[in-house]
């Protein structure tokens, strides 16, 4: 058998052609791959994916699946049977796991289907995307030393700006609809306290704005 691993890149608007750090999945366990030395396991359990990294990095966030509790509260859950997940962190030294966002109540929130999480870029708060609603998921941020959790808006996908003049930022695909009827996906350009600011527009917008706008001062 051969194995897949998807290997993540800090940083989605990095165009930078500098090397970095990397984090990847290799049998739902969590690789570290360090600049200068061979990839090593920070995580054994083999139910573990959507790796990232911080900026820094030092921390990586994930998701953990639990293979014997079925997920019933996300929306979708009656046709797509899908187990729960958590969001966890580690050192990228394998060290100081923790969980900051179990399936079920958290806070004032019902949050299953956790996936694409992203650390912003104080390497503190991560945004995730979870179940919400059937056409539209809920984008949360939770704080990686205080868990504080909230919800920042809804929608279909998830991008952390890391850098330029929308730094903090996130691009978010959002699900609408037309006064004379029918619907769009576009993307939006939403501020960290979730204000929507302006459309991007479709998929190939998103990489001319980024082109534009995401560069490193």
């Amino acid at each position: 058998m051969k194995w897949v691993i998807a290997v993540l890149m800090i940083g989605v608007c990095a165009f930078s052609a500098e090397a970095l750090p990397k984090v990847s999945v290799k049998s739902g366990s969590i690789l570290f791959h360090p600049l200068h030395a061979k990839p090593y396991f920070v995580t054994h359990t083999g139910h573990d994916h959507d790796p990232t990294l911080s900026s820094d990095g030092k921390w990586i966030a994930f998701v953990r699946d639990i293979p014997s509790k079925k997920d019933t509260l996300s929306p979708s859950s009656a046709m797509v049977s899908e187990v729960a997940n958590e969001l966890w962190v580690i050192t990228t030294e394998g060290k100081n796991a923790q969980r900051l966002v179990t399936y079920g109540k958290n806070q004032a929130y019902s949050i299953s289907m956790i996936h694409h999480p992203q650390f912003f870029p104080n390497n503190q708060d991560i945004a995730f995307e979870a179940a919400l609603a059937v056409v539209e998921g809920g984008i949360y941020q939770v704080n990686r030393i205080t868990h504080q959790l909230h919800l920042i808006t809804t929608g279909n996908s998830l991008e952390v700006v890391p850098v330029g003049k929308y730094k903090n930022h996130l691009i978010v695909q959002r699900h609408k609809y037309f006064l004379a009827g029918g619907s769009y996906d576009w993307y939006w350009l939403i501020s960290p306290q979730g204000k929507e600011m302006d459309p991007i527009g479709e998929e190939d917008n998103v990489a001319m704005f980024k082109e534009l706008y995401c560069e490193a001062p």
